[in-house]
């Protein structure tokens, strides 16, 4: 399976959740819940699927009060300051805080956290808004983040029901919320490398931001030595170009000079993984659309008929 496959998968989901969103008018927490855990489950390689309200000064505090008759006494939107120290958010216009969020268990850290107190957050948020298409963040630490691993998200546009969102004033001022898929590197690209590419040590994986600016390439591994795909080689690898959510991947599998056969077999592996990897996301996409489009379906249909 692929690291452009899961991606694939993982935008199918994202965008059937906003399918919810505009079939309905409100939507309660049990109720995201329930939806995630019917169409998420081909997601593979997410860490979290989030809910992303815009939120403005003067509903704050009628969200957070919201929050707290949940079952979370303690919440409220909050953010990091210039030492990394969590603190509550100060008075502005607008907020975007982590306010739904599946599975909880594990992704505590980020609840109540405001995307908009991030550059690198508020950049794609801002992106998506206005271009009403999924937008993917530049390499980040997320804030639920334990072992030092870059991450990004995937943000999806939501706006409000029946409003025209043809042009650009229009979808500044229509904006409903995001919702957001939240990757970790290493759960991304680590499976897919060391099971279905690797090869018992024979190739190794490398992903790079190609819209990234110099020296901020680097997505997978996180300690690799290489900042971009130019330090390496091109006598020793395959480059497999992905575009999605507004920018370019490149991953390059690349044979392993310490493995045994690396003299006399490494092109062989290459091609086998190319191939393999080229069929399962043919095949494999198709039949992961089919099924997400049923589960939906037949959710949205019951929320419908309550």
């Amino acid at each position: 399976e692929s690291i452009d496959l899961r991606f694939k998968a993982a935008q199918q989901t994202v965008k059937a959740i906003k399918g919810l969103y505009e079939a309905s008018g409100s939507i309660e927490r049990h109720e995201f819940k329930r939806f995630v855990s019917t169409v998420a489950g081909e997601s593979k390689g997410v860490q979290a699927l989030e809910w992303i309200p815009r939120v403005t000064l003067a509903e704050r505090e009628k969200f957070e009060a919201a929050a707290r008759r949940d079952g979370f006494p303690d919440f409220k939107f909050w953010q990091k300051n210039d030492q990394g120290r969590m603190g509550p958010s100060p008075s502005k216009p607008e907020y975007f805080p982590v306010y739904f969020v599946e599975p909880f268990a594990g992704n505590e850290a980020a609840f109540g956290f405001d995307l908009g107190s991030n550059p690198a957050r508020l950049k794609a948020l801002r992106s998506a808004r206005l271009s009403g298409e999924v937008r993917l963040t530049e390499r980040i630490t997320l804030v639920q983040e334990t072992a030092k691993q870059f991450g990004v998200l995937m943000v999806q546009p939501v706006y409000e029901r029946g409003a025209a969102v043809k042009t650009v004033q229009d979808r500044r001022a229509s904006l409903r919320g995001f919702v957001l898929g939240v990757f970790r590197m290493s759960d991304l690209a680590a499976s897919v490398a060391d099971k279905a590419s690797d090869h018992a040590g024979k190739l190794r994986t490398f992903v790079f931001d190609q819209s990234a600016p110099a020296g901020s390439r680097r997505l997978y591994p996180r300690f690799s030595p290489y900042e971009a795909r130019a330090e390496i080689s091109d006598d020793n690898c395959r480059d497999q170009a992905m575009a999605i959510g507004g920018r370019k991947w490149l991953i390059a599998v690349c044979a392993n000079p310490d493995a045994e056969t690396y003299q006399t077999s490494w092109l062989s592996w290459l091609t086998l993984a190319s191939g393999l990897l080229t069929t399962l996301l043919i095949v494999g996409y198709v039949e992961l659309i089919i099924r997400q489009r049923r589960r939906s379906e037949s959710m949205m249909a019951e929320i419908r008929d309550s």
